[in-house]
């Protein structure tokens, strides 16, 4: 396994943090990206691996601490109501 600051992430990667951030269930961010909740779930078991996160909050909040996730970015997705929840 890579380290985890070398770890990549994909732009599908970076879609499924943003909206689990935003608190989405695994159901809105397959409606939301177009994919299976199965895929949603394997991207974010996956995720979960590369950032050593033991559950959805500490995914975020491990996003964050290793750059891939700012809450800039959240805070512009609210103001542009880029999430339809």
């Amino acid at each position: 396994m890579l380290p985890q600051s070398e770890a990549t992430m994909g732009v599908q990667d970076m879609a499924v943090i943003r909206l689990v951030a935003h608190g989405a269930t695994n159901r809105q961010i397959s409606r939301e990206l177009f994919i299976s909740e199965a895929s949603v779930t394997r991207l974010i078991s996956a995720i979960m691996v590369k950032s050593s996160a033991r559950n959805r909050a500490n995914l975020v909040l491990r996003s964050i601490e290793l750059g891939w996730f700012s809450v800039a970015v959240a805070a512009a997705d609210i103001a542009s109501s880029t999430f339809s929840g």
